[in-house]
């Protein structure tokens, strides 16, 4: 469970970040301490800035136009997250703003700041967990929304695809959206990319032999990658990964396969996949890898992405067809 800072551990927390932010700049300008929510700016030329913080954990486009109406223009906005409709309502105004993301706007009359800086994250107090991303429910919002946030939006459908129940598909989602990983920006998508890759765990077991392609084997991993186009290789013989979202066949797999107990090369492997969203019909195409239907690359994406040594750097040069990366 996550303890909630209180709003002056908040308010000193974004009077830091600013401070960080001006200071990041390097260009003569320098930072004095301002009473309260304050944030006082020495400029190049000596001539001081009072800037007035707001400390806020997301701000969407509803609350941005809030904001602007009422806030003069030396107040700052520092948040987590800032979408990119919040931003442009914020600019628009001439109210500043910080996305602890990695960017920087500070507008008044006098001075006009508009730059990419270095990631500052807030991290929160906590008591329990620490993982943004836990459970099934979370999983399973998380990749729907990444693969397709219009299609996968609804609470009960959802909760149908995972086979959960609304209310667990519901607070998975606000819980998600508190943290501002639902936003459909790239900087929110590769947040929560990170997030589920992080989450991300399946089970594998070597098999003896590569079963017979089957309904609801669905491959992933390296053969699968190199299907759709990503920058790696592999031998002929190289296993291929398999998931199932269906007990029984994983349990029929594994005994017509058999599990591989000799120590030698297994010839597929095999895990239940981490979420049902794997063989959702609208996750999948024409693709297929030796017969099996190829995973969305989403998944292949995820599945890469506990290989640091090899899966980070194949990532970075990999734009999927058809579907907006969210790395």
């Amino acid at each position: 469970m996550v303890a909630r800072s209180t709003s002056t551990q908040m308010t000193a927390a974004a009077r830091a970040a600013l401070a960080a932010a001006l200071l990041s700049l390097d260009d003569g300008t320098s930072v004095v301490d301002g009473a309260g929510s304050a944030v006082v700016v020495v400029l190049p030329n000596g001539a001081q800035l009072r800037l007035d913080v707001m400390a806020l954990a997301v701000v969407d486009e509803t609350r941005a136009e809030q904001i602007a109406s009422r806030v003069l223009r030396e107040t700052m906005v520092v948040a987590d997250v800032i979408t990119a409709a919040a931003r442009r309502a914020l600019t628009t105004a001439h109210v500043g703003w910080l996305d602890r993301r990695g960017h920087l706007c500070v507008t008044t009359p006098d001075v006009w700041i508009d730059r990419a800086i270095t990631p500052m994250p807030r991290q929160p107090r906590r008591s329990g967990g620490t993982d943004p991303i836990r459970g099934a429910a979370a999983i399973g919002v998380a990749a729907g929304h990444l693969i397709d946030p219009q299609a996968f939006n609804g609470v009960r459908p959802m909760a149908r695809i995972l086979g959960l129940s609304p209310a667990a598909v519901s607070a998975a989602r606000a819980g998600l959206t508190e943290r501002g990983l639902l936003g459909e920006d790239a900087p929110s998508r590769a947040a929560l990319f990170s997030a589920l890759s992080d989450a991300w765990k399946p089970t594998w077991v070597d098999l003896s032999s590569r079963p017979t392609p089957q309904s609801g084997l669905i491959a992933t991993g390296t053969r699968a990658a190199i299907t759709r186009g990503v920058p790696i290789t592999a031998t002929d013989n190289y296993p291929i990964d398999l998931y199932t979202t269906n007990d029984g066949n994983y349990q029929r797999t594994l005994l017509r396969a058999g599990t591989n107990t000799a120590g030698h090369a297994p010839a597929a492997r095999l895990a239940r996949a981490p979420t049902p969203l794997v063989s959702e019909h609208r996750t999948l195409d024409d693709i297929d890898v030796d017969g099996y239907p190829a995973a969305h690359p989403l998944f292949i994406a995820l599945d890469l992405a506990t290989d640091p040594a090899r899966g980070t750097e194949a990532l970075q040069q990999w734009n999927p067809p058809g579907w907006p990366r969210a790395w």
